[in-house]
């Protein structure tokens, strides 16, 4: 009777436990993600970004029984895991197009995000995506970004390998404006401007935008010079009050061809990594021509610190017949300045900011998906308006998992599973069969 006793109650205990540790993985949700780069695990940006919003109501428009594997679904309850908040709703927008209209949504696979009374449309709704529309809906206002035009700049777009399409691509995915300013033909720099870009022109700026440039950033703007050697467009008089002085000549770097580059392509080796502006890069940038810069005593109280600097085995070579492709050039101690040089520099006092580089190509369509060229760009757009918050979310590197073997391990797993085995087996049988026939 007491062995019967013992036994209902370790049952009954046991199965207490049971529904303890039930009720405790509801209450507490826990996910492993085992796979070799996480790919089932949100970024340290999406959880931020997801996060940093309250109610958020998520519609997906699919049709009806649609998201059979439920990928989507299963992305964005990632997303909830880290916002209770959020909720899904599917629509069928054949059915519901009252639902549908006032979003624009024709086709099914899109995702609209709602928080408040903004909205943002995700037409190809993975994590990329779906952060960047959390990251547009969690700023108040679209900051606006102004590109210099009428000098010879870098086009917005255009099929060039010197467009900055991608970058205009990406600054408008987290949600900024991004138009072009003719400062020529306006009597002054817009008022609704957060940042005003000048990237490589190839002419003089004419002397009235200067003024508006220089009254304009004296009263609280934000300028990114992008400037290329060579070229004369009469900014240093904007940076003389700064102390920042523009050193004629190309930076060569001999240490460049050791990894098969141009000596007129200098490596970025020298980068301050706790500066915002390059917060979560895991690669280094390099710039594609450079010239030089250098900071002189001022008594201004802005905070200068020099972004951009390398070329520890190179030079700043003066002479200016020097072509980006040209033939061999020599260190002239008489003329030349021996590296390192810098390269960026960035200046700060109260709401002014500014940051000049000694290239525009870097930023290019083709140059900037090298390296961390384009996390480079952007996180200087975003310490200049004050978005250090924001970093890029990058894609996740898809690894291979494929099995790859020669020729001699292929015959070893065919002796080993298809005659060892077998035979192993057989004789383990007929083993057990004469045990028992002779018993």
């Amino acid at each position: 009777m007491r062995h019967r006793l013992h036994y209902w109650m370790a049952l009954l205990l046991g199965f207490a436990l049971l529904l303890m540790l039930l009720w405790g993985g509801y209450q507490h949700d826990r996910q492993w993600d085992w796979t070799a780069n996480q790919r089932h695990t949100l970024s340290p940006q999406s959880l931020a970004a997801v996060k940093a919003l309250g109610a958020v109501q998520a519609t997906l428009f699919v049709e009806e029984g649609g998201d059979p594997d439920g990928i989507l679904r299963r992305l964005l309850e990632r997303y909830r895991l880290h916002n209770p908040q959020l909720t899904l709703h599917l629509l069928d927008p054949d059915l519901n197009p009252a639902a549908a209209e006032p979003y624009g949504v024709k086709g099914v696979g899109v995702l609209v995000l709602r928080h408040g009374e903004r909205w943002e449309k995700v037409e190809q709704p993975d994590e990329s995506g779906i952060t960047n529309a959390l990251l547009r809906l969690a700023k108040p206002q679209r900051k606006q970004i102004g590109f210099l035009v009428g000098h010879g700049e870098h086009a917005l777009a255009g099929a060039g390998r010197m467009a900055y399409g991608q970058w205009a691509k990406q600054l408008r995915d987290e949600g900024y404006g991004v138009r072009e300013v003719a400062l020529h033909q306006q009597p002054q720099v817009p008022d609704d401007l957060d940042l005003l870009v000048v990237a490589g022109p190839q002419s003089a700026l004419f002397e009235g935008e200067l003024q508006h440039l220089k009254a304009w950033f004296e009263d609280g703007g934000k300028l990114l010079l992008m400037l290329d050697p060579g070229q004369d467009d009469g900014l240093q008089a904007l940076l003389t009050p700064y102390g920042i002085r523009w050193l004629p000549g190309m930076v060569i770097d001999v240490g460049a061809q050791v990894l098969g580059a141009n000596p007129t392509t200098p490596l970025i080796t020298q980068f301050p990594k706790e500066h915002d502006i390059f917060r979560g890069m895991d690669q280094v940038p390099f710039l594609v021509t450079a010239g030089g810069l250098e900071l002189v005593r001022t008594a201004g109280p802005w905070h200068r610190e020099k972004l951009l600097a390398g070329a520890e085995q190179g030079w700043l070579e003066q002479d200016n017949h020097v072509q980006r492709r040209g033939g061999r050039v020599a260190f002239d101690a008489e003329t030349d300045i021996k590296g390192p040089i810098t390269m960026g520099v960035a200046v700060q006092e109260g709401a002014q900011r500014l940051v000049v580089v000694t290239d525009s190509d870097f930023a290019a369509d083709g140059f900037s998906r090298y390296g961390a060229n384009l996390d480079l760009a952007m996180g200087m757009v975003r310490w200049l308006v004050q978005d250090e918050a924001l970093i890029a979310l990058k894609p996740k590197p898809m690894v291979d998992a494929g099995l790859m073997m020669d020729e001699a391990q292929v015959q070893g797993l065919f002796v080993l599973f298809v005659l060892l085995l077998p035979l192993l087996l057989l004789l383990v049988g007929g083993r057990i069969w004469w045990l028992r026939r002779h018993l």
